[in-house]
C-alpha cells in the first residue's frame, strides 16, 4: 500500500508548475473543464468533487517552488482533480515543455517501467481511442490489493497530457462515470 502511495506522490511532484494558459491547462467553468488543446471538454459529475482552478493553480505552484529542476517543472501541470467518496479518483497532468520529444506509447512504458523498478506488481492492457478526433492511447493496469488504473494519453500541438483514473475493484459504477467522459 505504501508503495501506492508512493506512486501517487511521484506522479504529482514528476508534474510540477506554471500556472498560464499557455502551457496547455484548459479552462474551468463551474462544474465545466474545456481544454481546446486535448479536444477535452468534460462535465464533472454531480456526485464528484473537483478542485478548482484557482486550487490546482496553487497545488502547481506549489509543486515548482518544490522542484529541484525549475526550468523542466515549469511545463509540467496538474490541470485535473476529482474525486469521489468511494476513493475514485482522476488527475490529469499536461506536459509542454517545449524542444522535447513526446510520444503517449513512450509516455505508458516510461511509467510501466517506473512501476517495475518500484517493485510494483502489475499487469496491463493497452489500446487506443479517438476522443473528438484526437487519439488517445489507453493503459488500463490492475495494480495490487484490487486498485485498478486507466490512463488516457495524447499529443498535440507539441503537449502531451494523461489522464488517470485510479479506483478499486468495487467502485467501478463511479469510475465508469469518469469513463464515459471521454467515450
Amino acid at each position: 500500500m505504501k508503495k501506492l502511495l508512493l506512486i501517487g506522490v511521484v506522479l504529482l511532484l514528476l508534474v510540477g508548475c506554471g500556472s498560464k494558459d499557455e502551457f496547455g491547462l484548459g479552462k474551468y467553468d463551474g462544474r465545466s473543464y474545456k481544454n481546446e488543446n486535448f479536444k477535452l471538454d468534460i462535465k464533472i459529475p454531480e456526485d464528484f468533487s473537483y478542485l478548482t482552478a484557482e486550487e490546482i493553480a496553487s497545488v502547481n505552484e506549489n509543486s515548482y517552488n518544490l522542484s529541484e529542476n525549475k526550468e523542466v517543472a515549469k511545463y509540467r501541470n496538474l490541470i485535473l482533480n476529482v474525486s469521489h467518496t468511494d476513493g475514485t479518483k482522476m488527475m490529469a497532468f499536461v506536459d509542454s515543455q517545449p524542444n522535447t520529444t513526446k510520444n503517449a506509447k513512450s509516455e505508458a512504458i516510461n511509467y510501466l517501467n517506473f512501476l517495475s523498478e518500484n517493485d510494483v506488481d502489475y499487469s496491463y492492457t493497452e489500446t487506443t481511442t479517438d476522443i473528438n478526433g484526437l487519439e488517445f492511447f489507453v493503459v488500463d493496469i490492475k495494480l495490487p490489493f484490487n486498485k485498478l488504473q486507466r490512463n488516457y494519453i495524447s499529443v498535440n500541438n507539441d503537449k502531451l497530457v494523461n489522464i488517470q483514473v485510479n479506483y478499486d475493484q468495487d467502485s467501478q459504477a463511479s469510475a465508469k462515470k469518469l469513463f464515459e467522459m471521454y467515450e
